[in-house]
């Protein structure tokens, strides 16, 4: 179970990067790590798999460190199983220890807007799973990227263009210019970025959980905002949409209207065709002009 556990953080660790695995798992691994160099581990071959047999008998040992293992090693256990209702089991547990931990229903529709932009991409824009996964935690990079042929699709979640492109702010400068006044840059919820050659694409992805009419409104104006502030990002994309609003209602455009025409589009979160088909017309991953089918 110690090999297990150190193989299945030695995966992460290669997913995400050394610098990204939160002071937990690195305190574990170096414990996997310290306890297999030792004499009495070292000459203890490794069991292929846990049996039931070897969890009941260290269960029924005098010795409570025996038990406390057998514990641990039941629950590694369910959690490695690929059983649906194993998987469900680990993310109450994360839930529980406020690994998971939405602070409100607004931080969770921002996931679900993520996760649905993952899906999209991995499946209707044909990239197959992301080549590479990041943690959402401070000081991470992109959440994840995608590879297929001559492109690469990076997302980045609650970050600034400003952080990982190194653009151009202009309400940064306004407050830069300013004594008294605490510059930081706004943070989208969603960048995806498309690199092909020298040709690059961008689109922001914004969650508004709102029925509200004045809500639908403001998110429409921070989105005219977001393409104002960052408009040196799209100095050398004419690709629309650039921002798409993701909305909990029965929302879509007019016939006739063309997708490619607006600079802003707001899709309903029950319209995953609609959605889908504004990430890959901003992102100009449409077929004829993407590698993928």
């Amino acid at each position: 179970m110690v090999d297990s556990l150190e193989r299945s953080l030695r995966e992460v660790e290669e997913r995400i990067g050394s610098k990204a695995l939160p002071p937990q798992l690195r305190m574990i691994r170096d414990g996997c790590r310290e306890a297999n160099r030792h004499p009495w581990f070292k000459d203890v071959p490794s069991p292929k798999a846990l049996e039931v047999n070897m969890i009941t008998s260290a269960q029924r040992q005098r010795l409570p460190a025996y038990r406390l293992a057998a514990t641990l090693s039941q629950r590694r256990r369910q959690m490695v199983d690929r059983n649906r209702a194993s998987r469900w089991l680990s993310v109450r547990e994360l839930l529980s220890v406020n690994w998971l931990s939405p602070l409100d229903e607004d931080d969770l529709f921002e996931l679900y807007g993520l996760t649905l932009v993952l899906d999209v991409l991995e499946h209707e824009a044909a990239f197959g799973p992301p080549h590479q996964y990041g943690l959402a935690i401070s000081g991470r990079a992109h959440v994840a990227r995608f590879v297929k042929g001559a492109s690469t699709v990076t997302v980045y979640f609650d970050q600034s263009p400003v952080t990982f492109l190194g653009c151009h702010s202009a309400q940064l400068a306004i407050q830069e210019a300013h004594l008294g006044v605490r510059s930081s840059p706004r943070r989208p919820d969603i960048v995806i970025v498309h690199q092909k050659g020298e040709e690059r694409h961008i689109v922001l992805v914004e969650a508004k959980n709102s029925w509200r009419g004045s809500y639908l409104s403001d998110g429409i104006y921070k989105a005219l905002a977001y393409i104002a502030d960052f408009k040196d990002v799209w100095r050398s994309d004419l690709s629309n949409p650039k921002v798409v609003l993701l909305v909990p209602e029965d929302i879509s455009l007019r016939s006739g209207v063309a997708l490619n025409s607006m600079s802003v589009v707001l899709v309903s979160s029950f319209d995953r065709a609609a959605f889908a088909a504004g990430i890959k017309t901003a992102l100009s991953l449409n077929d004829g002009v993407s590698d993928h089918h």
